[in-house]
């Protein structure tokens, strides 16, 4: 979901790990945190086009456009020929558990939009321009409310 969220487009099957521990004989395994996040909010663009995209008309141009188009690296099918979108990835990778879509989705619900807000306000200035800041926030918003569409 994570990766949905913030419009990640380099998650792929090296991008994953597991953690193992062992006590007593007996194996553990949990999810490592995550990492590799820098295809992710537009990071790759410049300014000038963040800013056109925040301030543009042109529907194709659109924030909400931008986070459509963005593709994992995750397919589903072995024979597809293109990879799925961030947001069908996670719709699928849960299809098949729906308590732990509700689990997610329920838990995204109560990241408000202020609550993201002030996590994009830390950001020291030196590390980000305000329009690179805007334009994540952004993306990230769209992307809250693209999968708060599929909470039940």
């Amino acid at each position: 979901m994570l990766d949905a969220l913030i419009s990640n487009q380099d998650r792929h099957h090296e991008n994953w790990a597991v953690i193992v521990e062992s006590q007593e004989g007996k194996a553990t395994f949990r999810l490592c945190p995550t990492y590799d996040h820098a295809a992710s909010m537009g990071r790759e663009l410049l300014d000038k086009e963040r800013n056109e995209r925040l301030t543009t008309k042109d529907k194709n141009r659109s924030i909400e456009q931008f986070v459509q188009k963005a593709q994992s690296q995750l397919y589903k099918l072995k024979t597809d020929k293109k990879p799925m979108k961030t947001v069908d990835a996670f719709i699928h990778a849960v299809q098949k558990y729906p308590a732990a879509k509700k689990h997610w989705l329920s838990t995204l619900d109560l990241l408000t939009e202020v609550h993201i807000k002030r996590v994009f306000d830390r950001i020291p200035p030196d590390l980000i321009s305000d329009i690179g800041r805007d334009f994540a926030y952004k993306v990230v918003i769209e992307n809250r409310k693209r999968l708060l569409k599929y909470y039940e």
